[in-house]
């Protein structure tokens, strides 16, 4: 059972070469969304007047763009081995299990995202704690200290934040890997086009579509979990409670533009990740079957 995981299958294609496939989509789409991912936490860590917050993300961006756009972006990029192969080798693997192919179900999404998010949950803890200092001082924080300042609490800072994430990580697999690939189907046979074009199209209207319902279920999730980890490692992270207190306040004080920080960012995001990660997968997707048959 094992050796066929590696077999190539009737439609063309490995279940291992369709993992490689996700993991080579995500990569790229790591990069290109990073920026996206740095100003929707520095938007969501701040409890300033949300206008101000928003200068003083700007102003950071401004002294150092390509420092600040691209920071954190190498445990992202090694992270793609402890997040992304956990989380679509489960999700091929069980998938494989469930005689699904290219097309996976929602059991088959729940059940990676779950499993994955203990494994994947340390490294978004280093990426948000490297950038966690930028708004107050402009620095960024070294790997090496992170894990000193963790090793003094046995590592488990590394594990804050984990139930919002599992939530959250469920949540948008559902949403980003079913959700938009369903709706990615359907348009594409209403514009009845089989062509490259057609098919970025019908791919950019369904992340278009999909996108301000992702990031409205997710960002309370996002939010909590930003705020859990970005606190100082030398205190006790702040708990749910606190986090919903906080929250709560928040909007109390500035209405819905304390409620919904960074959803705006959160939504182009969403947009370009989904985008570029479902026409990247489908593309090496498609090239891996014409390889295959060469």
């Amino acid at each position: 059972m094992f050796a066929s995981y590696f077999d190539i299958q009737k439609d063309g294609i490995s279940n291992f070469q369709i993992m490689s496939c996700y993991i080579a989509a995500s990569s790229i789409t790591t990069i290109i969304d990073n920026p996206f991912s740095v100003y929707r936490q520095l938007t969501q860590q701040s409890f300033l007047d949300p206008k101000i917050t928003k200068e003083k993300v700007k102003e950071t961006f401004i002294k150092s763009p390509l420092r600040v756009a691209f920071s954190g972006i190498s445990p992202r990029l090694f992270g793609i081995f402890l997040k992304k192969v956990p989380v679509f080798g489960l999700l091929s693997g069980i998938s494989y299990l469930r005689n699904e192919k290219e097309t996976v179900s929602f059991v088959s999404v729940m059940y990676s995202s779950f499993l994955s998010a203990i494994i994947i949950n340390p490294v978004r803890f280093i990426e948000k704690q490297q950038r966690s200092s930028f708004l107050k001082d402009g620095t960024k924080k070294s790997i090496s200290s992170i894990f000193k300042d963790s090793s003094n609490q046995k590592y488990k800072p590394f594990f804050r934040g984990l139930l919002p994430h599992m939530s959250h990580s469920v949540t948008s697999g559902c949403l980003a890997l079913c959700g938009q690939s369903e709706l990615q189907k359907m348009i594409s046979r209403k514009i009845k086009s089989k062509s490259f074009l057609g098919e970025i199209t019908s791919n950019l209207l369904s992340s278009c579509l999909i996108s301000p319902i992702y990031v409205i279920v997710t960002n309370p999730l996002t939010r909590i979990e930003t705020m859990i980890q970005t606190a100082t490692i030398k205190r006790s992270a702040p708990s749910l409670k606190d986090c919903i207190v906080s929250i709560k306040q928040d909007y109390n004080k500035y209405g819905f533009h304390g409620l919904f920080r960074g959803q705006g960012v959160g939504i182009m995001k969403a947009i370009v990740h989904l985008t570029i990660f479902h026409q990247a997968r489908m593309t090496f997707i498609q090239k891996t079957k014409i390889w295959n048959q060469l």
